[in-house]
């Protein structure tokens, strides 16, 4: 009976396998189905702290302001074979990127990614887009760049650049407005220097030529020149630009005053000592645009930021090459690389420039574009033009950094609601044969509006303000030199001056949402404690190396001074006392050398002690929590002994 029960009990030993095998295909069958189905549906979740994975508010704003449907042919060379695995990496990013524009659009945005093969019909019409061919050591040809098509227009891109991958979205959203207007968008300027080509000054200020930047500008936008003592602007600026100007009438002054606080964007060059102008003297002169910013609560100083971190060189007083703070030479770390207008720059020049801040009761948000180092001093322009000398005997740092080009935001304060303001309290410099040779050149019939009239304040709306405290930036020689090959003049750009400004351009003369839309961290996040361990190793390497110039200074005007009271035969042999100075100069020096290395290796060994301990925790990490959730499953499962 006992042998009965067990008999019936026991199972097959290929029954259970043959379970689990059925259960196993239907499970397969199930996601193969399920990916079927679900293969044309996103559905993505953003869960990072800067949402780089999804649009800007500005992007979205935009796309819901699209009139007319847009077709995206995005071409790119999806090779593993061919295409290097950091451009395939981020030309995936792109095609997600890209679908999310295709997704926000309601409808009216069609995305077409294309791969073009070697010899095919679609690398033909790469090609004819203007889309940028990458060769290969093969002698194939790769792609990575898009066209967007709306009517009978047409925007390329013709190699979307890893190397802007911060700014790719600002690129795809750019393109997307550039192909959605009919006409370039206005942009007046009013300069009170000479860069309309004026003759009579050869070689300064412009000379007979007209500065590049104005050729460049006139690729994407319409331009209309002003004068100072006009009563109104032309009509419809989508943006207008004040460069360094030296006289306002009245009716300007409330004409531009009326543009700002009714929504227009603006661009101010406010230099305090323009070396590239010849009518520039030597010591601040007040701005007509002065009751304007007191107004807006926005603060400029009259005086030149020293920096001799920035320094750079030029050719003294004395005829020999020296290091001139006045003349700055900023890096990457000068730049706010979370802004789209510096995100990509990585150098300028600004020679004698000036600071500007935002008052402590201005209404407007602000955020600082350029800045000086924390080695950065104020001296006024008289000083600095005298030389260097007084300047590095007198140069104290003040420990802050200096905004050199800020942008200011929000509703800008009416200053004159009761109408023009008195001639008395404007900056009236003469305008009688000078101003007249400035104005040459300029096209008259490119003006929108003549005469006298009377300008209202319109509705209040928010504004825009770039404010660059420099206008030498924009002289030709100090950002490109000039070459003639085989009878071409070619221009060759060696710093991002012109950048800057067509970047700032660009951004206020478009859409205003453009304004708004973000730079896009890049997916590569760095190890922050590691760049604090530099930073930190950086500032004291600095601070070494800035003892060791002055010691050396010190010892050299020494030298000189022991020099000059040697006289006859002895003035080509080195006395006892120079020869000690020098010993003990060279001894300091080394022992210096010696703690820079030292410092060095602390900061390697602390970098690699960090760089250990991380390993540790990855490879140990998911061990760990794996064995640790296995355990307490098991206590959890574990049946409960018998009672009794």
């Amino acid at each position: 009976m006992e042998y009965t029960m067990t008999d019936k009990t026991k199972k097959h030993p290929g029954a259970g396998l043959k379970k689990s095998l059925a259960m196993l295909g239907l499970l397969f069958l199930t996601l193969l189905l399920l990916n079927i189905l679900f293969s044309n549906i996103r559905i993505r979740w953003d869960a990072t702290s800067d949402k780089i994975h999804s649009l800007s508010p500005g992007s979205i704003a935009i796309l819901k302001k699209l009139e007319e449907p847009v077709s995206i042919r995005y071409y790119f060379s999806d090779d593993p074979m061919q295409m290097p695995v950091h451009f395939r990496a981020f030309g995936r990013r792109a095609a997600d990127l890209l679908k999310e524009y295709e997704e926000s659009s309601g409808g009216k945005i069609r995305l077409e990614i294309i791969h073009p093969k070697p010899d095919s019909e679609e690398e033909d019409w790469a090609r004819t887009y203007g889309i940028e061919p990458l060769p290969t050591p093969g002698g194939d040809n790769l792609y990575l760049g898009l066209v967007a098509i709306s009517g009978d227009r047409e925007q390329t891109i013709a190699f979307i650049d890893p190397a802007r991958e911060a700014s790719l979205e600002y690129d795809i959203t750019r393109t997307l407005t550039q192909i959605s207007r009919a006409e370039k968008p206005q942009v007046g300027i009013l300069s009170g220097m000479n860069i309309y080509g004026a003759p009579g000054m050869p070689g300064m200020g412009g000379g007979g030529s007209r500065w590049f930047f104005l050729k460049e500008m006139e690729k994407t936008v319409r331009l209309h020149t002003i004068d100072g003592d006009e009563e109104d602007l032309p009509e419809k600026l989508d943006l207008l630009i004040l460069f360094q100007p030296d006289y306002l009438s009245p009716s300007m002054l409330h004409a531009i005053d009326a543009y700002v606080s009714s929504g227009g964007n603006l661009m101010v060059f406010s230099d305090p000592a323009a070396v590239s102008d010849p009518m520039s003297g030597y010591g601040p002169t007040e701005s007509p645009l002065d009751p304007l910013f007191e107004a807006w609560g926005i603060e400029k100083d009259d005086r030149v930021v020293v920096d001799f971190h920035a320094a750079t060189r030029l050719m003294g007083q004395n005829n020999q090459v020296e290091n001139n703070p006045s003349w700055l030479s900023l890096d990457a770390s000068a730049l706010n690389r979370d802004h789209l207008i510096t995100a990509t720059l990585n150098s300028l020049l600004l020679p004698m420039a000036g600071t500007v801040s935002l008052g402590e009761n201005s209404p407007l948000k602000a955020e600082v574009l350029v800045s000086s180092s924390e080695n950065a001093a104020l001296f006024d322009p008289a000083e600095v033009r005298m030389g260097m000398e007084n300047v590095r005997r007198s140069f104290e740092a003040e420990g802050k950094r200096y905004p050199l080009a800020m942008i200011f935001a929000g509703q800008f304060p009416v200053a004159f609601p009761d109408g023009p303001p008195e001639e008395e309290g404007i900056q009236a410099e003469s305008i009688g044969e000078d101003k007249a040779e400035k104005t040459d050149g300029r096209d008259k019939g490119e003006k929108l509006s003549e005469g006298k009239a009377e300008t209202a304040v319109k509705k209040q709306k928010p504004a825009t303000l770039v404010f660059i405290a420099d206008a030498d930036l924009l002289f030709d020689a100090y950002y490109m030199s000039r070459q003639s090959f085989l009878g071409f003049e070619m221009a060759r750009v060696f710093n991002d001056n012109l950048n800057f400004v067509l970047n700032s351009v660009e951004m206020l003369s478009g859409s205003p949402d453009l304004i708004h839309v973000r730079t896009r961290d890049v997916t590569d996040r760095p190890f922050h404690r590691v760049k604090d361990l530099e930073r930190q190793a950086e500032t004291r390497w600095l601070s070494r190396e800035q003892a060791l110039l002055q010691r050396a200074e010190e010892a050299s005007m020494r030298i000189q001074m022991l020099e000059s009271q040697k006289q006859g035969e002895d003035a080509l042999v080195l006395s006892e006392e120079q020869e000690a100075e020098l010993r003990r100069f060279n001894e300091e020096r080394m022992r210096i050398n010696q703690e820079l290395k030292e410092v060095r290796r602390n900061l390697r060994s602390d970098i690699d002690d960090l760089g250990t301990r991380i390993k540790i925790i990855n490879m140990l990490a998911v061990p760990l929590l794996v064995a640790g959730a296995g355990i307490i499953l098991g206590i959890k499962r574990r049946p409960e002994p018998p009672h009794g």
